[in-house]
């Protein structure tokens, strides 16, 4: 699930019980690369909400941010990570700031998932240098989905003339 940059209020209001039935994902892409905004409205906020990651149930979180001390925001949160955490394994978070590495989740057409880790689409596609070591992502992404035998590969670069869609 590509939860883009969703917040509690989207979740509690709109997302959580109108899509219940919808929500329960093996893969989950932290929002808004690890904030606490998907649990709480701010640092102070002490109501936290966990009913939509109780219903989604990840087997899996994939946090797409640099490592902390690069973020100018210090995605992930700390305090959003230990939610996390509450209900996801430690061994299968995958901070794509510590491991510069890109996540393909291939699915069969019976449904069997695996995921695979790949540095080379990482230094092809996804991570510049530019300055003092700040790490710069590219705005060409690649998302590899499996379709039994058929691979259907989606580049998000509009200027790439090869790519399928």
């Amino acid at each position: 699930m590509i939860t883009g940059d969703s917040d509690k209020e989207a979740w509690k209001e709109h997302i959580t019980d109108y899509h219940k039935e919808s929500l329960p994902s093996h893969v989950l892409s932290a929002s808004h690369h690890g904030s606490r905004t998907f649990f709480k409205e701010n640092e102070e906020d002490k109501d936290i909400y966990e009913a939509h990651i109780k219903e989604i149930n990840p087997t899996y979180l994939i946090i797409s941010a640099p490592k902390q001390e690069d973020s100018p925001h210090g995605h992930p949160h700390d305090d959003a990570m230990e939610l996390y955490k509450k209900h996801v394994e430690e061994e299968n978070i995958f901070h794509l700031g510590k491991n510069y590495e890109s996540v393909i989740v291939d699915i069969d057409s019976d449904g069997n998932m695996e995921l695979t880790f790949d540095k080379e689409l990482v230094e092809e596609y996804g991570q510049g240098r530019m300055g003092m070591g700040t790490m710069v992502i590219k705005p060409k992404i690649i998302a590899l989905f499996t379709l039994g035998p058929k691979h259907l590969k989606l580049i998000t670069d509009p200027t790439d003339n090869n790519a399928m869609v």
